[in-house]
Formats: structure tokens, sequence, C-alpha cells
């Protein structure tokens, strides 16, 4: 059953969960297994941004207020993913919130697309702050040059 279904995945089953026999505690130990993937999938896709905004911040040296507002963006995104790992934590010591709408999140296919559509986000709000600060730049130093005139 499950068990195959995991050792054809790569997934060996805990030899605890092995030796008692019981599928349900078999099942339980495979979800345990898939569960830690994921939930370090949201941490390392957080730091990834982190990383992200740390290097434009090391790489340049002049920035704009754009840029510096874009690396604070990236830095709290990436905090956002990172903690949701929290959140699966929290909610598994509480066994009577084991039915929680947070729950039923991460034991649902949404889990990945999440962090596409959040990186997606951060992409469009980036390139969307750079280019609001520029066109501010670019209107306040036109307006003082024909000011001067």
């Amino acid at each position: 059953g499950i068990s195959y279904i995991a050792q054809n995945f790569g997934t060996e089953v805990p030899k605890e969960a092995k030796k008692t026999g019981d599928k349900a505690e078999e099942l339980d130990a495979i979800f345990n297994v898939f569960t830690t993937v994921y939930l370090y999938f949201f941490i390392g896709a957080g730091l990834a941004l982190i990383l992200l905004a740390s290097l434009f911040w090391l790489g340049k040296r002049r920035k704009s207020r754009g840029e510096f507002l874009s690396i604070g963006l990236r830095v709290l995104v990436g905090l956002g993913l990172a903690l949701l790992s929290t959140m699966y934590v929290s909610l598994e010591k509480e066994e009577s919130k084991r039915q929680d709408r947070f729950t039923h999140y991460f034991g649902s296919a949404w889990m990945l697309p999440t962090v596409v559509f959040t990186y997606g986000l951060v992409i469009i709000l980036d390139n969307l702050l750079v280019s609001y600060v520029r066109k501010a730049i670019f209107s306040r130093s036109s307006t003082r040059a024909r000011g001067n005139v």
C-alpha cells in the first residue's frame, strides 16, 4: 500500500513504524517525513529571499530610496515565508486544535504555489517600487532644472 508508494519515491519508512505493523502508525511516520520536507522548503524559500536582499545590498554602492525599500520588502517577505513553518509547529503541539484551517492548509496542495505566488508578488512589487521612485526622482530633478533656467 502506502509504504510501497513511499519506497518508490525513495522515502524510507522509519523502522519503529514497521516493527509495530500498524498501518496508521506507518502512514503517520511517512506523513511526518513529508511534513519535515515541506517545512524546510518554506524556511529555504524565505532564506533565499533574505540572501538575495543581502547580496543586492552588498553588491551596489549607491542605492536609491526605492532600492532600500526593495531590500526591506524582500527581507520582510523572506521572514514571513520562513516563519510560516513555525505556525505549523505551534499548531502541532496543540492536539485539540488539530482540525484548524492552518492544518488543512499544510495538508493541501497550495503549499508550493504559495511560494511561487509570493515570489511573483515580490518581483512585481519590486519593479513597481523602483520605477515609482525613479519617476519621482526624475520629476523632481526636471522641475528643479526648469526652475534654474
